[in-house]
């Protein structure tokens, strides 16, 4: 994701968000992106922030553009305005929970259009080593709903939004004493957006790998089929109008061939 960013300049888009208290590991790196919780929470607190920014401001600005701290200070500053420019009201109503509300924020940034490229949210609770099915219904209800809420609310920006939902590991096909099942092999990914041909689950050349043991992985594990960079390497080229060529850089080691796409938008 973070290669995938263009650095901007100062008063320029924020390119990458992360919704959380710090910035994701893959967002990390050169390009520029924030974290934050909130739109409220992005922004100078306290008693006398107007004052505190001034001051700062306008001591920084004597550095400007020549320095490294200078430039990243007053870029920040920028950052906030943008952020702080965004309409959060919406009619939808969504879920409760953390996943809606990093939702229902990630859409108002959208529809803010203050040029923000990838927005990042992390969902834990799925590591189910115990009570699986149990769990599985909260946490799949919730993703069900919280993306639904999502859907609907972007409205007119829905064609120019595409969401990636993966797995950190798969899951063990057979259950472990706990009625649960540990990490394993392969997982999945769901795609949603406009441009996408959805309503499909897709393999590769179409063949599912099978659960008989003989057909897993080591004997235990689903057989990955798809590289997960292929998914997202066709989301960038389709959607973000990358070409191939340009994708090296983005996935370094890795051979970038159109024809290994999984053929979301066909």
């Amino acid at each position: 994701r973070r290669r995938g960013l263009d650095a901007p300049g100062r008063g320029a888009a924020i390119p990458g968000v992360s919704l959380a208290r710090a910035t994701v590991t893959s967002m990390l790196g050169a390009a520029p992106s924030v974290a934050f919780t909130g739109i409220d929470a992005f922004a100078i607190g306290g008693e006398s922030a107007d004052q505190r920014r001034d001051a700062i401001e306008t001591r920084y600005e004597l550095l400007g553009d020549a320095t490294t701290l200078g430039r990243s200070t007053l870029e920040a500053f920028d950052s906030v305005d943008l952020v702080q420019s965004v309409d959060t009201t919406t009619s939808v109503v969504y879920p409760g929970g953390s996943l809606a509300g990093a939702l229902k924020v990630a859409a108002a940034l959208i529809k803010g259009d203050i040029g923000i490229k990838v927005i990042t949210v992390d969902i834990g609770g799925w590591d189910h080593h115990s009570n699986q099915p149990a769990r599985m219904d909260d946490v799949g209800g919730d993703l069900a709903a919280s993306l639904a809420a999502f859907w609907e609310d972007l409205g007119p920006c829905q064609g120019s939004t595409t969401t990636l939902c993966m797995t950190e590991f798969g899951r063990r096909i057979d259950e472990n004493g706990a009625n649960g099942t540990d990490h394993g092999h392969g997982g999945l990914m769901i795609a949603l957006g406009g441009g996408l041909a959805g309503g499909r689950v897709l393999l590769k050349d179409g063949v599912w790998p099978g659960l008989a043991p003989g057909d897993r992985y080591n004997g235990e594990d689903l057989q990955a089929t798809t590289d997960f960079r292929d998914v997202f390497a066709e989301i960038l080229a389709n959607h973000m109008g990358s070409s191939v060529g340009e994708l090296t850089a983005v996935f370094p080691d890795f051979t970038v061939d159109a024809a290994n796409f999984p053929g979301l938008y066909a």
